[in-house]
């Protein structure tokens, strides 16, 4: 019988102040302490650990190449609350790409776009715990970006070079993937696998697809055998604890087994049809008075 529910696919919405990763660094909150998926579901892309916003929770990696593929051409949409009013002239400086600095180096933008989030939008994003820091003689305006591309915090770099500052940074969509599919009481929503590829748009009946599917499949059907296998070992070597001490005993006997056991399985047949045919067989003083 084939196996079902091998890949996992989860949309969420990271909060503010959490790592993308599933991991703990120097005591920060990462995505374990919030979500509860599978052990070997992983995001696609990052987020700042000071931004919200969606993320992709997947363990097909055929997805994470098609969504980290340029030809994919996958868009991210931000919505960035800056300090300050932008020109439309400023904003056409930031769409035909600025000079902003990555790892030490000069790097010029792409080309995007970038308008000013209309008040229906806005005005539905909840306010962010805790809140960003206000001024009174300040304004703030929200900005809708869309992305082809993501630099170590290039959104923030960029508003920078034209003296507005961001304070708030959520990413609305990736692709077709939107915030809105998450229910409005929750931060998590998990999808089958021919629900995302169609959100998303990816053709899942050609066959670099199922030729991709079926191999990715194979590897985790062989990642779950090695894991039952291991867990059977390490269950063994509890059991034999008080029986022998060295550990390299243990294992070396615990193989033994498995190799005996194979073997057993594989020529019972064979080990049977020589042992009828042995006992058959007359011994040599059978044979003596035979022949007399």
């Amino acid at each position: 019988m084939e196996k079902r529910d091998i890949f996992k696919y989860y949309i969420i919405n990271k909060p503010y102040k959490v790592i993308s990763q599933f991991t703990n660094e120097e005591g920060k909150t990462c995505l374990k302490d919030i979500f509860t998926v599978p052990k070997d579901v992983y995001s696609i892309g990052r987020l700042d650990f000071d931004s919200e916003g969606l993320l992709i929770l997947t363990n097909d990696n055929y997805l994470k190449t098609q969504l980290a593929n340029p030809k994919y051409n996958a868009q991210k949409i931000y919505y960035v609350q800056v300090e300050n009013t932008p020109s439309k002239e400023e904003l056409r400086k930031l769409e035909n790409g600025v000079t902003i600095n990555v790892n030490g180096k000069e790097y010029k933008t792409q080309k995007c776009k970038i308008n000013f989030l209309s008040e229906s939008k806005y005005s539905k994003i909840e306010e962010r715990n805790p809140p960003i820091r206000f001024r009174q003689s300040i304004p703030t305006t929200w900005l809708e970006v869309h992305l082809n591309e993501g630099k170590n915090r290039q959104i923030r770099k960029m508003t920078a070079t034209i003296g507005c500052p961001t304070l708030r940074i959520i990413r609305f969509a990736i692709g077709e993937i939107n915030l809105n599919v998450i229910e409005e009481d929750s931060n998590i929503k998990e999808f089958n696998r021919n629900e995302i590829y169609q959100i998303i748009g990816i053709n899942n009946t050609n066959k670099e697809a199922k030729d991709a599917f079926s191999t990715n499949k194979k590897q985790k059907e062989n990642t779950l055998y090695h894991n039952r296998l291991k867990l059977k070992r390490e269950k063994f070597v509890k059991s034999q604890e008080n029986k022998a001490p060295a550990t390299e005993k243990i294992e070396s006997t615990f193989k033994a087994k498995e190799i005996e056991k194979k073997k057993s399985n594989r020529f019972s047949g064979n080990k049977s049809t020589k042992s009828n045919t042995k006992s058959k067989s007359p011994n040599k003083k059978q044979k003596y008075i035979s022949k007399r």
